[in-house]
């Protein structure tokens, strides 16, 4: 009798954390596709090409304090990969203070940093050494580069060959 209702209460708790995470699922892929479509929105410069879309939500640390505690920070991150040809300066002057409206959120700014595709043996990221990139910057390079080895780069990646790339995104604040 013990036994039994020992078994229902691990199945009953067992139910309730795949319903729990199959909700949070949900309503983070649908928060992230509101997000996708303002992202949409975003004008590109015209010698760009899109090689990939990206979107999850994204932990990072921003900083211990001086307290030497350190706080988890969330946002949603959504974006692109895209080549480019020519001077990195005219990408970033292009991006350079825009910014996507989202309804009830007001503004969000839009990021950019360059990156290097390499394709050695396999394929993978490079940092570009003209150019300083920040903890963030560094903490997205970091996610990406996860999600690609886990998953597998695309073939749109793999297609283009060694050269500029740039990550252009959008990161919202989780509530």
């Amino acid at each position: 009798m013990i036994r039994k209702i020992i078994n229902w209460g691990l199945m009953a708790l067992l139910v309730f954390f795949l319903v729990f995470g199959l909700y949070n699922r949900f309503v983070i892929t649908r928060i992230l596709k509101s997000y996708r479509e303002t992202f949409f929105k975003l004008e590109h410069p015209e010698d760009t090409r899109l090689l990939d879309e990206f979107q999850s939500k994204f932990s990072y640390y921003p900083a211990t304090y001086r307290d030497e505690t350190i706080k988890n920070e969330c946002v949603y991150l959504v974006g692109e990969l895209r080549s480019y040809t020519g001077n990195w300066g005219e990408i970033e002057d292009f991006y350079y203070g825009k910014t996507v409206f989202y309804d009830g959120v007001g503004e969000l700014h839009v990021g950019e940093f360059p990156l290097l595709l390499v394709q050695d043996t396999a394929t993978s990221f490079g940092m570009d050494e003209d150019y300083r990139y920040g903890p963030f910057a560094v903490d997205i390079l970091a996610k990406l580069e996860n999600d690609y080895y886990f998953w597998g780069f695309p073939e749109s990646l793999k297609e283009f060959g060694e050269g500029n790339i740039y990550v252009v995104y959008i990161a919202p604040e989780c509530d």
